[in-house]
């Protein structure tokens, strides 16, 4: 019984060192861990994102601002009734054409 805790102790110390060695690698931030030239693709992809994200907001905020504008706009009234082209007719009648003639 003595031998089985003895064994026991043993594991539970392994298993401990084993537990404070992986969390202080995973203290480490993963960037960190990474090699140097793919931390600068990391970093430079984010901030590729970071600027996209940037460029969309902006983009929103002034087209926003130029929706409320056009909202405020009054609409013009219509000139319809002092121009009169829809009562014109499109062709004006031919004098050489038999059926526009008025009978004699």
């Amino acid at each position: 019984m003595v031998a089985q805790l003895a064994a026991l102790e043993c594991l539970a110390t392994v298993w401990s060192d084993e537990t404070v060695l992986a969390a202080e690698q995973a203290a480490e931030p993963l960037l960190m861990r990474l090699d140097p030239p793919r931390r600068v693709q990391v970093i430079m992809a984010l901030l590729g994102l970071l600027l996209v994200a940037g460029l969309l907001v902006a983009l929103v905020v002034m087209g926003g601002r130029r929706a409320r504008r056009i909202a405020r706009l009054r609409p013009q009234p219509s000139r319809l009734a002092r121009e009169a082209w829809y009562r014109k007719p499109l062709a004006p009648p031919s004098t050489s054409d038999p059926a526009s003639r008025e009978p004699e």
